[in-house]
């Protein structure tokens, strides 16, 4: 019995990807080491180089979070899985771009009334 390994497939889920929140998925690990994988936890390096945990205890292979973001700037995520062994190592990096905040569009027409 070992630590699992790292979740697969880490991606942007687009459908719910906006330019208040950002979301992703990923696959449960092939080789759970032996007994279920209890959680999963997710990490991001806000433009640096350095990783920080942003969410624990997330039982479904997906996220979102609502943490504040920049519109336009590009974030990194990583993830990791857990059995009672221990983490996973992190699986791959996506990166995730936030949103632009669309302008209004000009009114189509105007009149006096």
């Amino acid at each position: 019995m070992t630590n699992p390994d790292p979740p697969s497939s880490l991606r942007n889920n687009e459908a719910v990807t906006s330019p208040t929140s950002l979301g992703m998925t990923w696959a449960a690990p092939a080789i759970n080491g032996g007994t279920l994988v209890i959680d999963y936890r997710v990490s991001w390096d806000q433009g640096g180089s350095d990783y920080v945990v942003l969410a624990e205890g997330i039982i479904e292979p997906s996220y979102i979070t609502t943490a504040p973001l920049t519109a336009g700037k590009v974030y990194k995520f990583k993830v990791e899985s857990r059995n009672a062994y221990g983490f996973s190592s992190f699986s791959n990096v996506v990166s995730i771009k936030a949103a632009n905040i669309a302008a209004p569009t000009a009114p189509q027409s105007f009149a006096i009334t």
